[in-house]
Order: structure tokens, then C-alpha cells, then sequence
């Protein structure tokens, strides 16, 4: 019923809107006749047309052929710098009657139309007629309020049973660590805790129950179900073998036994055992003592260099089952020097889930260096126009005029050739993917060299790549593009790439 009423009133609006945007024109031409522009004195005409950029007139005649046209163009244009300027009016695609009505005005304010008054009464004469003309639509319009009431008092109900939700589910922390088998936590820290909310699954987690206390708005949390997932961009999860489990190194009993299915499907890709110790989430980290066992033949055995090791997984292919159940059986201690330590800490002083760690099982596709390249291109990209928005919205929120970025790449000081950052970068500038990926596919850290978080997952900005292959392909001598506040390279960049297709074309026609 909401979706059919939301539908109708859009079509409604595009329609009122389709009306008005024909009418203008016309509404322009009616309101200079009417205040007769063309009987102002010549030097007037002269100095309006140089100020809108339109060519000189021999007659009256051609005068009122001229101007209509731009000045229409000249007040579109504004109105559009206006409209950028009111992220909350969208009259390209009016959604509710404010933005079509508000969106529907030309603005009179401009430093052209100031100093020609008469300019600023053809202005506000064409407003008033599109008034009067959404005037006769008023039966129209009086539909389209009654069903944005409707559909507003929706949206307020359907809000109010999301924040209740949403406040629920923070409160209760349902896909936090306290809620798995096995995982120690005192209750009482809990009611205490802060409440931290990973930046990729959103889901929330008590601070004491992670080891972590704060979150800096400058930093993003990842939660440890994710980090083991996101490991490294060139090994992606197709699915879970075995679900996270909890291991306790200071359980009285040191065995756990696993089992799960591995289908047939699974053997062209790589099956593996990835661990993490809770309150390290940043590296994948194993424990000091201990085997594992994969269908009673032991695969893994851990030491105290094993455990310095960051960041690595196990390949078990070989002793998998594939079609079959398969049991894991893990056994492991903690090392005699820690217990040592241990007897002279107190246990009120020891976090309760210092000895625990989270083990996984995945059937993972990894890729070399030019298959992951491949596989960005044709998925992981920031298109043109998301790229733009991008790049509006981040000058808007800086209150700037323009935006420079370089197209240096941080990392090698070269002009950037596949640009691209992590999908949780918030920074517009851009760093060569394709160093990125030769150097971390060796360190496999993953660390964006501008922002230094995490990236999980890379992506390409098409609209910043679009513009460095002219530059190249141009050979022009720049370091830095400059974009607008419409997300636009700047008229000077736009006149060089401009400029030197056209000494170009001029020797190609030369050497003809």
C-alpha cells in the first residue's frame, strides 16, 4: 500500500515537474517582453550580453532573439549551483512537494542580475508565474500532500521500530563473543562495558568481552569474526566449513573435537584453519602449546615460533575428506613458562579472556597477482558517479570551493596507474592498487599507506582513472586534479586535456 502510494506520487511530481521546466523558457520570454528588456539603453543591452557571454546584436530584433536564450542558460545555471548548495532540495528527481516547489525557482541573488535590476524582475515575474501555474494544479497537489502524510506517519512508525530494535539489539549484543560456547566473561563488566559496532558486519560488541575499550572515530573496529574472514584481499571465503569456536587454554579440560561436512564442490579450492587470540585483532595468532589433529592424523603442531608467526593460515587439503565427515581434534596447554608468570598474578588482575582464542575452518579461493587485478576490475569498483558524490559530498562537508589530490603515488612517488584505496577508506585520495598488491602480497599486511586502517577489501576509482589515462595519454605535465563543487575537474585541467587533443588533430592535418 506505502510502496503504491510512494510510486504515485512520484510519477505525480516528475510529471508537475516535466510541466514547469517547458513552461520556464517560455515564462522567461513572456517577462521580457512584458518589462521591455529591449528598450533599455544600448549600452545596457551591451553590457548584459558581454556579462552572459553572448555575442553582439546588429537589430532589436536579433537582440530579442539573442537574449532569451542566454539568459535562460544563465539562470538554469545558477539555479543548479543553488541546488548543490541544498543537498536537502532534489529537484532533479523530486521525491516529496518541497523539492519540486523550492527546486522549481530560479534564484535572483547573482552578481549579474544585481546589477541589472531590471534582470532581477524578469526573475522574480517568471517565479510568480510558476506559482500561478502550480496553482492550477492544486487539486493535483492537495493528492500529493495527503499522501505524503500518510506516507511520512509510515516512515515515523517504521523508524521508531528500527531504533527500538537497533537499541535492543546494542544493548544485548547478540553476535558478541559472551554469546559462544565456551567463552569466559564476567557479567557484571558487562552491564559497565562501552558498546563497540564493527565497520563491516555492524553488528555490536561489549568492549571487556574483546579487550577493547574505546572507539576512535579516526580508527575503525573490526571485529574478530571479520579480521579472520578479511585476512588478505587475494583470498576470498566461499564459504564456512566449521563456524568460529572457542578455545580456553586454562580449561581443565584440554581437548575440543570438531566435525563438519566437506562437499565435493570444496576440493578446488583451498581448506583452511585460521586462529586468533581475542584482544589481538589485528594479526591471526595461534597458540604456544598444543596439536591439531584432522581425521586422526596430526597436521599442526604448535610451538612458541609458530605462535610469533603473524598473519599465517594452515592449508589442511591433504588430510580433508571431501565428501564426507570430517573430525578435527585439538588439544593444547598453555606453555609452562606462562603458567609460571601466572602463579604470581592474582586472579582478580588477570582479564578473564586472556587465554582464548577463536578457531575457523574455510574453503578459500586465493589468487595470484593478475588474477586479483582481474577480479578488481570487473568487481570491486567505485563507479563514475559514485565517485563524484563522493567527491561532493567531501567538499560540502570541508566547506571548500575546490579539491586538489595528487595523482603521485605515496608509495612509489610515480604517476598512479590503477588508483584505488581500501573499501573503508573515507579519504578521496588514491594510491596505485597495482604496488599495493605486488608489496603486500609478500608482507600481507594490508595497511592503506594514506589512513592506516585495515583493507579488507580494495577497490578501484574508475572516475579518478578515467582521468589519469588522458593525462597520460595527453602526456601532459600534471601532478594534481582539481575538482569543483559539482565533482568536475576544473575548468583549467578541462582546457589543457582540451587544448592538447586539438594541437593533435591540428598535426595530424599538417602532416596530411
Amino acid at each position: 500500500m506505502f510502496q503504491q502510494a510512494e510510486v504515485e506520487n512520484q510519477l505525480a511530481l516528475r510529471k508537475l515537474k516535466s510541466e514547469i521546466d517547458t513552461q520556464i523558457p517560455l515564462y522567461i520570454k513572456m517577462c521580457i517582453m512584458e518589462l521591455g528588456l529591449d528598450e533599455i539603453e544600448e549600452s545596457e543591452k551591451i553590457d548584459i550580453l558581454r556579462l552572459l557571454s553572448a555575442p553582439k546584436f546588429q537589430s532589436r530584433q536579433q537582440f530579442l532573439i539573442v537574449i532569451p536564450e542566454y539568459l535562460i542558460k544563465h539562470l538554469l545555471k545558477i539555479r543548479q549551483i543553488a541546488l548543490l548548495n541544498s543537498p536537502d532540495i532534489n529537484y532533479s528527481n523530486p521525491i516529496n512537494l518541497k523539492s519540486l516547489i523550492y527546486g522549481s525557482l530560479l534564484p535572483y541573488e547573482d552578481l549579474i542580475l544585481q546589477k541589472h535590476p531590471i534582470l532581477q524582475n524578469i526573475v522574480k515575474n517568471t517565479n510568480f508565474k510558476i506559482m500561478e501555474l502550480l496553482e492550477t494544479k492544486k487539486k493535483t497537489i492537495n493528492v500529493i500532500k495527503k499522501r505524503e502524510i500518510q506516507l511520512l506517519n509510515h516512515q515515523i512508525e517504521v523508524s521508531i521500530k528500527k531504533s527500538a530494535k537497533k537499541f535492543e539489539q546494542k544493548k544485548n549484543c547478540p553476535k558478541c563473543l559472551c554469546k559462544y560456547r565456551g567463552f569466559k566473561y564476567n557479567e557484571e563488566l558487562i552491564q559497565t562495558s562501552h558498546i563497540l559496532k564493527c565497520k563491516r558486519c555492524k553488528e555490536y560488541y561489549h568492549s571487556c568481552c574483546i579487550q577493547k575499550q574505546f572507539q576512535d572515530k579516526k580508527t575503525y573496529f573490526l571485529c574478530h569474526f571479520c579480521l579472520l574472514q578479511f585476512i588478505s584481499p587475494m583470498e576470498k571465503v566461499i564459504s564456512i566449513l566449521h563456524e568460529p569456536e572457542i578455545i580456553n587454554l586454562e580449561d581443565e579440560n584440554k581437548e575440543k573435537t570438531l566435525q563438519f561436512e566437506c562437499p565435493t564442490l570444496e576440493q578446488q579450492y583451498q581448506i583452511q584453519m585460521r586462529c586468533l587470540k581475542i584482544g589481538e585483532v589485528d594479526k591471526l595468532v595461534w597458540p604456544e602449546s598444543g596439536e591439531i589433529y584432522f581425521n586422526n592424523q596430526k597436521v599442526i603442531q604448535f610451538d612458541q615460533k609458530m605462535c610469533k608467526k603473524s598473519g599465517e593460515s594452515y592449508i589442511v587439503n591433504q588430510s580433508i575428506k571431501f565428501g564426507m565427515t570430517n573430525k578435527v581434534t585439538i588439544l593444547y596447554q598453555q606453555s609452562i613458562f606462562k603458567q609460571l608468570m601466572q602463579l604470581n598474578i592474582s586472579q582478580k588482575q588477570q582479564p578473564l579472556n586472556q587465554n582464548q582464542y577463536i578457531i575457523v575452518i574455510y574453503s578459500v579461493k586465493v589468487f595470484n597477482y593478475r588474477e586479483f587485478l582481474l577480479e578488481l576490475q570487473n568487481d570491486e569498483s567505485l563507479s563514475i558517479n559514485e565517485s563524484q558524490n563522493k567527491i561532493i559530498s567531501y567538499i560540502n562537508q570541508k566547506g571548500l570551493q575546490t579539491l586538489k589530490i595528487s595523482i603521485i603515488d605515496i608509495q612509489s612517488s610515480k604517476i598512479i596507474k590503477l588508483p584505488g584505496k581500501g573499501s573503508i577508506c573515507n579519504h578521496i585520495q588514491c594510491f596505485d592498487l597495482e604496488i599495493f598488491v605486488q608489496q603486500n602480497q609478500i608482507e600481507n599486511k594490508w595497511i592503506c599507506p594514506i589512513c592506516q586502517q585495515k583493507c579488507f577489501k580494495l577497490i578501484i576509482d574508475q572516475f579518478q582513472k578515467s582521468i589519469i589515462e588522458k593525462i597520460i595519454q595527453k602526456q601532459l605535465k600534471i601532478t594534481e586534479i582539481e575538482f569543483n563543487r559539482e565533482g568536475q575537474i576544473t575548468e583549467e585541467l578541462f582546457d589543457n586535456l582540451n587544448e592538447k587533443i586539438t594541437n593533435i588533430e591540428d598535426e595530424m592535418q599538417i602532416e596530411l
